[in-house]
């Protein structure tokens, strides 16, 4: 029997040493030493990592030893694409279906606890009247609709949201609205009709959305039978579900409201790859009879090939980084023309997409246009000739194929994080210098080939060391200019490798947070410090600097004075 609680670690190393090597840990204790060969008949050793396959050994999960990979598990389960923020249940369902490690319970529940995201966006329950679920006998025969909004306009002007759910598969459906005019949802529900067939009922509880139009317009063309609700709520698992996408999407979008109804299909394909309790089984399995296809020749672990969900979770990520390159012009400059158009030629055709599926991704880069559309007046269409073709899947996929040889040919080390290029090299000498320059001028060359040249104004140097030369760069004709401070991913970089001013903002984010707490809360508990201060506090603990210690230690101690004399404490 494998051990739980803090000694559950220890153990697990001491198994995973024995099936490595064969022999027994040197903490094993001899009277300790049949538990461990006991125990270790419920792993496999395989490609150099532990597996947990239980008594019946048909399971196969990776197991966990390190804290810092059960933080990298948990961060992945909830807070990306896979997890889309789910509660204590779901995220443990998605660590539990993959890993392994004794405390895998407690830890989630810390997780959930401690994630800023989910408590802001927490559900309040509330009393409702008995609920009456409707059972469909076939997918696709009876479903529930159900409009949610309106949210933070989007830059294609879309406010609502219409959500259609399968009672047989519990399948979702999620399609943005720019209104809820009756016009708008028809022409929603005839393009999910035209995926998945007519229907034979529809369940509806907000009858005064749909007007005569839809009836005489929609009802009678399919010959569907309409059944009005009386009373909102009546349905429980379409509530339920409605309740879960607000959740997601209030969660996940926290920090780009305005884009909610780009990663719309990625919320509602999170939601169909989880786990149902009426149904034991994921809608997506309900749906397709099977689970989601990972190409074997994909860069996913092998533990998390099996469910899909870390390949989702880099396409939207990618989805996210690409969303960087159109904003602000901060890099990119082209994209549909002779480039783009060539990269499918290319750069599709070796990674085995061709045929067919080539020459349509060659058609839709082609001879692209656009036009302004201001109160029902357009302008013209124009050519677009730059910019990547947004509003698809094909984006991120698109583009990171495009720039995937951008490093060619340059000796320095290249970072790249979506449209964000750093070049880093050692120079101490004026020939270091020459070839760093040279590299530069690399760059500028392959932006100037393929149409998507760099913004010369946000290019800048950093000079690191008290001996550094300090030398002049140039790019694209155009001097570099200087900088001593830069904010990179969120963190302050410095050019003494110093954390002064990054401790300093989250201090200052800190105190202020104090401060709302102790003017907002009158009982201050420690789940109001978990979620809200804790994350700055531990953000300045890891510094390497006693400053920050001693920093952290004063917010901790404003903390414990703030809560001093609650008697619910």
């Amino acid at each position: 029997m494998v051990r739980s609680g803090k000694n559950g670690g220890l153990h697990l190393k001491q198994i995973s040493y024995y099936k490595r090597t064969g022999e027994y840990h040197p903490t094993t204790l001899a009277s300790e030493r049949s538990g461990i060969r006991r125990a270790a008949k419920k792993f496999v050793f395989k490609e150099n990592k532990l597996f947990y396959v239980g008594k019946d050994r048909k399971q196969m999960h990776l197991v966990i030893v390190s804290d810092e990979e059960k933080k990298r598990v948990l961060r992945k389960c909830h807070e990306t694409a896979a997890g889309a923020h789910h509660g204590i249940s779901r995220t443990l369902t998605l660590v539990e279906s993959s890993y392994y490690w004794t405390s895998i319970t407690n830890d989630v529940k810390q997780w959930v606890y401690a994630c800023q995201h989910c408590q802001v966006a927490k559900n309040t329950a509330i009393i409702v009247p008995k609920l009456h679920p409707i059972k469909a006998e076939d997918p696709w025969t009876a479903v529930t609709i159900d409009l949610m909004g309106p949210f933070n306009t989007t830059r294609r002007n879309h406010m609502y949201v219409i959500m259609m759910t399968d009672l047989f598969t519990k399948w979702v459906v999620v399609l943005p609205l720019q209104d809820t005019s009756a016009v708008e949802i028809a022409k929603a529900m005839v393009s999910v009709f035209f995926l998945y067939g007519p229907l034979k009922k529809m369940v509806i509880d907000q009858a005064e959305e749909f007007v005569h139009q839809i009836n005489r317009e929609l009802f009678e063309l399919f010959g569907m039978k309409q059944i009005v609700l009386s009373y909102p709520q009546t349905d429980d698992t379409n509530e339920r579900t409605c309740k879960t996408i607000k959740t997601f999407l209030n969660k996940y979008c926290a920090d780009h409201p305005n884009d909610w109804d780009d990663n719309l299909s990625a919320i509602a394909y999170a939601f169909n790859l989880t786990p149902m309790a009426p149904v034991q089984n994921t809608p997506y399995f309900q749906m397709f009879n099977r689970n989601p296809y990972v190409s074997e020749t994909s860069n996913v672990p092998q533990e998390a090939q099996k469910d899909n969900k870390c390949m989702f979770a880099k396409i939207l990520e990618a989805i996210k980084q690409a969303d960087r390159v159109l904003e602000e012009r901060k890099a990119t400059g082209g994209g549909t023309g002779p480039g783009l158009v060539t990269l499918a030629l290319w750069g599709l055709a070796p990674r085995g997409i061709k045929g067919k599926i080539l020459s349509w991704i060659e058609n839709w880069l082609k001879d692209r246009e656009q036009r302004v559309g201001i109160n029902g007046k357009f302008s013209e269409w124009r050519g677009v000739t730059s910019g990547v073709p947004q509003g698809s899947v094909l984006r991120p996929i698109l583009f990171s194929l495009f720039i995937n040889d951008l490093e060619k040919g340059v000796k320095s080390e290249v970072a790249k994080f979506a449209d964000d290029t750093k070049l880093l090299k050692i120079v101490k000498t004026k020939a270091d210098c020459e070839e760093l320059q040279k590299d530069l001028t690399k760059l500028s060359d392959w932006a100037t080939k393929w149409q998507m040249k760099f913004n010369v104004d946000k290019c800048k140097v950093m000079h690191i060391g008290k001996n550094n030369p300090n030398y002049t760069h140039n790019m694209m004709g155009a001097n570099l200019a200087t900088t001593n401070q830069e904010r990179d991913l969120g963190v302050i970089v410095d050019s003494s490798l110093k954390t002064f001013t990054q401790c300093a903002v989250a201090v200052r984010k800190a105190n202020r947070m104090l401060g709302i707490i102790k003017k907002g809360i009158e009982i201050r508990q420690r789940i109001s410090y978990c979620p809200y201060i804790n994350p700055w506090y531990a953000h300045i603990l890891n510094t390497a600097y006693r400053c920050g210690l001693l920093i952290s230690k004063k917010i901790y101690w404003n903390w414990k004075r703030y809560r001093k004399g609650n008697k619910n404490d």
